[in-house]
């Protein structure tokens, strides 16, 4: 797992048509990626079941307390908490924040 060396979220591997990159959502920074990166694992939930839709809802339960999700600089509406976190979800790479008085929106 690779952590940006501006604002120490974790980076996402992404695939462009010639290479392998690690991207920092937070701050949009990229990193090359190194000859060991090649391997990559993508957990992926099809959204038509409900099994797949309440492991959603877990993930986005824990995010707030889970270390490895994105930080952010956006304050939650119902508790005005300013570190709050998000996950990426769906193919349309939507941000889903998550506050820690479990309060979930989505930009």
């Amino acid at each position: 797992m690779n952590f940006c060396h501006q604002c120490q979220n974790r980076l996402e591997t992404c695939m462009t048509s010639d290479a392998i990159i690690h991207e920092c959502f937070a701050c949009k920074q990229t990193y090359p990626s190194k000859p060991e990166d090649t391997l990559i694992y993508r957990r992926e939930y099809k959204l038509d079941t409900k099994k797949s839709k309440r492991t959603i809802s877990k993930i986005l339960k824990n995010t707030a307390h889970m270390d490895d999700n994105i930080k952010s600089n956006i304050s939650c509406t119902q508790c005005d908490e300013k570190n709050t976190k998000y996950t990426i979800i769906g193919d349309n790479m939507t941000r889903t924040f998550v506050s820690i008085c479990g309060h979930i929106w989505v930009e």
